[in-house]
């Protein structure tokens, strides 16, 4: 181990005794901040993933370049058979110039953590996906820094080398995007993108250490370090001797085994969920449903192999988390994964479900053909089932499963009441209720001066839209529903907006007055944000301007709130303010879920301009930190 260590020090001493050494680090860091700050200035976003999505394509070029003179220069020189003379073992001079090269690749690395560093004094970073993604940057550096002492053993010439590094490097990298992966037999794309560096990297990036893609890289870097080691042994030895034949061998045979074992593990899920909010892990209360089954749910995955690649990423993103639900149900979970495409019988089944197949375009020989394809899922308990007819992304699949369950396994389902009339019926529930009905059993609900009773299945109350006064005698039957201990969702307008004049006046409605008793004041006035809003495209005929409209308010959640921890941001067109004082009782718990940024304010000289195109010059001692919902 100490000559391995004096290799190290000395071929990494060697990196910051040379300008190109420094020169190199200048430019990956010159090139990194650049875009990185490109892209969050664009989006406005305290995020790393636009410096790691990017990782790869710099190192592209870095990694040959910091490792094509390694051995090709040795080789140039003839210190190479001086070195292989000394008594070093062989694996030692060939590891100590990897890692001097992997090591020198991740101080810049490292010195890219000034980004997070600077940007946490401004905004709220995941310190855990942000550690997954620093542990998935130094895997990708070791890995393709073994590809590149491999290419620099295949050469005398550096220019060879480094020309060769960034092949080897760029169809690895190459292999698992959509345009390689468009129009391959299913087979064939299962296997190139398990062999991708893109697909297990992507992983870390999202803030997930997978045993998986660990292996993936030991693998990666033991069979390119045999490969190298295989180039230094045959330069000694002739090829027709028989040490030189098992030396091939059992190259050969590391690669295999690396090749294998990859394929073994794919059914074993260990994972570590370094994210805040631990987004890839079953939440507490899914796995208590889970665990409280009271029989057996059954999960059925109608997947077609010949998927869009766009697709093909959320595959082992579902078939990870079904496994999850099996594995936290207590034997009351069965998980069957059918293929449509495979027999009629199993497409009919399909189809009887409510899974359609879906139509998408596939390049074979530089033409379009339209192909069917299926990945919905099934839940089914007893007599009754819930479908997800595609799955299109599985940001929310485990909300959408676990509530399916949940559904499906209660004997009755709580009752919501959508609140009609006094303008309401001019807006549209159709998405909404169809929403709700997943968890709930939805009715309307009339209430008038005459009829103020209020159903005693009834749990909770929904009012929105409301564009009229509403009668005190409503206003009372619902201030006495909140205190027998339910539940009222109020979105309440100040403001009616018409989006034809871009004209905001007060909106005649008294619907707020139903929080007024417990201390919660919606304002009349309409919010403004300068600084987190959302863009809006305004203008007409061949011109066009994108611009920033600040009545569209990009709220920011309340992340420790159940009802808002997770989202990463609510939009909320012409919203009202809200502002707090105790309750008639003063013993309301009142909890802030979105507010605006500090450089908000509000208009309230009713009617006036919300056209997109006006200018805000408001005084800055006016604005401040708003409050949307409580």
């Amino acid at each position: 181990m100490r000559t391995l260590f004096a290799i190290v020090r000395k071929e990494l001493g060697g990196y910051f005794r040379h300008p190109l050494g420094y020169l190199f680090l200048v430019v990956f860091l010159g090139v990194s901040y650049f875009f990185f700050f490109r892209s969050v200035l664009f989006t406005n976003t305290a995020d790393m993933r636009p410096l790691f999505d990017l990782l790869p394509w710099y190192l592209l070029f870095l990694v040959p370049a910091a490792t094509m003179r390694l051995l090709a220069e040795e080789k140039k020189s003839g210190t190479w058979e001086v070195a292989l003379t000394q008594p070093i073992r062989d694996w030692e001079y060939l590891a100590g110039k990897w890692l001097a090269a992997s090591l020198f690749l991740t101080v810049g690395l490292l010195i890219t953590l000034s980004i997070p560093a600077s940007l946490s004094l401004i905004g709220n970073f995941d310190a855990g996906i942000v550690t997954a993604q620093y542990i998935g940057g130094i895997f990708l550096i070791f890995s393709l820094a073994s590809a590149g002492i491999f290419a620099s053993s295949l050469s005398k010439s550096q220019i060879i080398s480094f020309l060769s590094g960034i092949a080897i490097i760029f169809g690895f990298i190459l292999i698992g995007q959509e345009i390689v992966l468009v129009g391959m037999p299913s087979a064939v794309r299962t296997l190139v993108s398990r062999i991708s560096v893109a697909a297990h990297y992507q992983q870390f990036a999202r803030g997930v250490i997978d045993l998986r893609d660990v292996l993936y890289f030991a693998s990666f870097i033991f069979s390119f370090l045999a490969l190298a080691y295989w180039r230094i042994q045959a330069g000694r030895l002739s090829p027709k001797r028989p040490l030189a034949r098992r030396l091939k061998a059992g190259t050969a045979i590391i690669i295999v085994i690396s090749l294998l074992g990859n394929m073994a593990v794919q059914a074993a899920i260990f994972r570590i969920d370094l994210s805040e909010k631990k987004q890839f892990t079953l939440s507490p209360a899914t796995q208590r449903i889970l665990k409280e089954l009271p029989d057996i749910v059954r999960i059925t995955v109608y997947q077609s192999q010949d998927l869009p690649p766009e697709i093909i990423p959320f595959s082992r993103d579902a078939r990870d988390l079904v496994s999850d639900f099996k594995t936290n149900a207590r034997g009351n979970i069965t998980v069957a994964y059918k293929d449509p495409t495979k027999d009629e019988e199993t497409a009919r089944e399909a189809q009887e479900l409510g899974i359609p197949s879906v139509q998408f375009n596939v390049l074979r020989k530089n033409e379009f053909e339209v192909k069917q394809g299926y990945f919905g899922i099934v839940v089914e308990y007893a007599d009754k089932k819930e479908v997800i007819p595609f799955v299109q992304n599985t940001a929310n699949l485990e909300y959408q499963l676990i509530g399916f369950i949940r559904k499906l396994t209660r004997d009755t389902l709580p009752t919501v009441a959508l609140l009609s009339g006094y303008g309401s019926e001019n807006s549209s529930y159709s998405a909404f209720r169809q929403e709700l009905s997943k968890q709930y059993s939805v009715q309307t609900l009339t209430l008038d001066e005459e009829n103020t009773e209020i159903g005693g299945d009834i749990a909770t109350i929904i009012i929105t839209a409301i564009s009229q006064e509403l009668p005190d005698s409503v206003i009372s039957a619902l201030v006495d529903f909140i205190r027998q201990g339910n539940s009222v969702l109020l979105l309440a307008d100040r403001a009616l907006v018409s989006a034809q004049f871009l004209s905001a006046s007060s909106n005649p409605s008294n619907a707020h007055e139903i929080a007024s008793p417990f201390g919660i004041s919606v304002e009349e006035n309409t919010a403004y944000d300068l600084q987190s809003n959302e863009q809006v495209t305004f203008g007409g005929g061949f011109v066009n301007y994108i611009l920033p409209y600040p009545f569209w308010i990009r709220s920011i959640p309340n992340p420790d709130h159940p009802a808002t921890q997770g989202l990463e941001t609510v939009i909320l067109p012409w919203p009202s303010t809200i502002s707090v004082a105790n309750g008639e009782n003063g013993e309301e718990e009142i909890i802030e879920l979105l507010q605006t940024t500090q450089l908000s304010g509000t208009q309230s000289n009713f009617p006036f301009s919300v056209a997109p195109d006006q200018q805000f010059n408001p005084d800055p001692s006016s604005l401040a930190r708003l409050s949307l919902a409580v």
